[in-house]
């Protein structure tokens, strides 16, 4: 009878989990790569606005609804982000256009983009109407940086309306902030000197009422405003300068004017 034979096999042993690394420490050595040729002229440029009662993105029976939306508060249309405490805002560059709309019988859709030297060519009536019917509406548009992003994320905010008299009066702001250099001379801050908190309010007239605009400047100054939010303002200046270039050169585009106000 033969005798069984054991063999020693060496136990199995699992090898230890390896410690689990976050998608920062996975990518950090490879920030950025693939989007080193990515300008401004290659991006969307959202719009910021401020949603309305009769804002679809506020009705829940649309398709539009965007969760948790409700009047008064800003939102990114281009990523239907919001924003319930307001927006942080470098301004960078100003555009004026005067926007041309068919009549909402019509479907009320967007006929036309006019700059201001051709627009005072176009006959119309004291309310903006055209011979063929369209109307005729001045926009003020105002380019910047989303600060209440991560990204610094470029932006525009069209302003017409009730509210081309707030657009004007931001201008007016910045036009009459002056710096002084180390040798005594004074000079016209850039548009990106500042940072702005933009808020709503509620507004009315005779036609209704509307959520509007609030605007108030950061006192302590933008580099006071980068330093308590860990927000590199050698990067911001960067962006801001390169926005401000694309928006004059016409290269950077919004692709949304947004909607008609009566």
């Amino acid at each position: 009878m033969n005798a069984k034979t054991t063999r020693n096999v060496p136990a199995k042993i699992r090898p230890a989990p390896l410690p689990v690394r976050s998608e920062a420490e996975e990518f950090e050595a490879m920030a950025g790569a693939g989007l080193e040729t990515v300008t401004p002229a290659d991006l969307l440029i959202p719009r910021l606005d401020i949603l309305q009662v009769s804002s679809p993105k506020v009705n829940k029976k649309r398709g539009e609804y965007v969760k948790d939306a409700e009047p008064g508060l800003i939102i990114d249309h281009g990523l239907n982000e919001l924003f319930t405490d307001g927006v942080y805002f470098c301004p960078c560059a100003f555009r004026k256009v005067f926007l041309e709309w068919q009549p909402r019988e019509s479907g009320g859709g967007l006929a036309g983009i006019h700059q201001p030297e051709a627009s005072a060519k176009i006959k119309r009536d004291e309310k903006g109407y055209m011979d063929n019917g369209n109307i005729l509406q001045e926009t003020s548009q105002i380019y910047g940086l989303n600060l209440s992003t991560q990204t610094l994320r470029q932006s525009f905010i069209p302003m017409k309306s009730t509210q081309l008299k707030k657009a004007r009066g931001w201008l007016s702001k910045a036009l009459d902030k002056k710096l002084q250099s180390r040798d005594g001379k004074w000079f016209q801050a850039p548009f990106f000197s500042s940072v702005y908190h933009l808020t709503s309010v509620e507004e009315s007239n005779a036609k209704g009422d509307w959520h509007g605009w609030a605007i108030n400047e950061f006192e302590d100054g933008i580099i006071t405003f980068c330093e308590k939010n860990d927000i590199d303002f050698t990067e911001l200046k960067r962006k801001a300068m390169a926005f401000d270039l694309a928006i004059k050169s016409g290269d950077a585009q919004p692709l949304d004017v947004g909607e008609r106000d009566e």
